[in-house]
């Protein structure tokens, strides 16, 4: 039930494994580029005392330890888990203190400010369907409190890839504002 708001920092994983894993990809980059420099400044002269497979080898390696770097910078952001949206806190799948591995699920949270309404659409139309395409939606139907939905305006979300198999129809999401 608690409120969120974008950009707000909902958990953060214990850094220190990967402040290490980063600092050992940078000392490897910085080897890797030292040895590429010295192998460039050896062919760049003329000198035969490195094989072009020791030179490629030393491209590589370069090539390689920059990725990994990559990688652990992106690892040690990833740490941080911060929410996209505006919203309400709907489950906790974990508690204060409790040991989480990256990229495992701890909180289900609502957006508010917007529902999707998810339209089954058949084959014939769903050409037709863009995302980011502007929609008007007419309701049949009452909310639970017996007021009656008269209309919405909203945007194409998402555009299903395939049709469900028993209905044949087309999944779209489109995004609807909730102002209320």
């Amino acid at each position: 039930g608690d409120r969120v708001q974008a950009g707000q920092i909902l958990a953060q994983l214990d850094e220190r494994r990967l402040q290490a894993q980063l600092k050992e990809s940078r000392a490897r980059m910085e080897k890797a580029q030292y040895d590429l420099e010295r192998y460039n400044d050896i062919r760049d002269r003329g000198l035969r005392a490195i094989t072009e497979q020791e030179y490629q080898t030393a491209v590589t390696e370069a090539t390689l330890a920059e990725a990994q770097n990559e990688i652990a910078i992106q690892n040690l952001e990833d740490a941080i888990l911060k929410t996209r949206v505006d919203g309400v806190i709907s489950k906790r799948m974990a508690q204060l203190g409790q040991s989480v591995n990256m990229h495992e699920m701890i909180l289900e949270i609502l957006e508010l400010g917007r529902v999707l309404l998810v339209v089954g659409v058949p084959e014939s139309r769903i050409r037709d369907v863009k995302v980011g395409q502007a929609v008007h939606v007419n309701f049949i139907a009452s909310d639970a409190f017996g007021r009656p939905h008269r209309h919405a305006e909203g945007v194409v979300h998402q555009v299903g890839e395939a049709a469900d198999e028993k209905l044949g129809l087309f999944e779209v999401e489109i995004a609807i504002a909730n102002p209320n």
